[in-house]
């Protein structure tokens, strides 16, 4: 995640000199656009992967699908790639979480009813980070 918001900060710092150099509307827009891609996308979800880690709790999430997908590569290739979903209960509240896992280059070895961890920052249930070492 890190490295796509580092590439995206790049892109901007790039859209913001195109409109020093060529002020025209479509450039103010471009960078308008990958400015707020960045303040309301990708910046609190790396800030929530990054706590998940810092504070996080390991709990056990059942697994209740697998999906898969074709992505084209270059001419013609095409890469599978996978996402675990599971549910986990919050034993406090009583409200049923999702989580989603990062795509997936190989093919998981849960199945769907096994478990995975996944770490949660117990305020905000909505910051985690799925356990990959359980998927591959």
């Amino acid at each position: 995640m890190l490295v796509v918001l580092i590439i995206a900060v790049l892109l901007l710092f790039g859209c913001v000199l195109l409109v020093l150099i060529v002020p025209h509307p479509i450039t103010w827009l471009m960078a308008l656009v990958l400015g707020l891609l960045i303040g309301l996308i990708l910046l609190p979800k790396y800030q929530a992967q990054k706590q998940a880690l810092e504070k996080g709790v390991t709990v056990m999430a059942q697994v209740q699908s697998i999906r898969q997908w074709q992505r084209k590569e270059g001419d013609g290739n095409y890469k599978t790639q996978y996402e675990v979903t599971a549910h986990w209960l919050h034993p406090n509240s009583g409200k049923l979480h999702v989580f989603v896992s990062n795509p997936l280059v190989k093919k998981p070895v849960v199945a769907v009813g096994d478990e995975v961890a996944v770490l949660v920052v117990w305020e905000r249930s909505e910051y985690y980070q799925m356990d990959e070492a359980y998927l591959q």
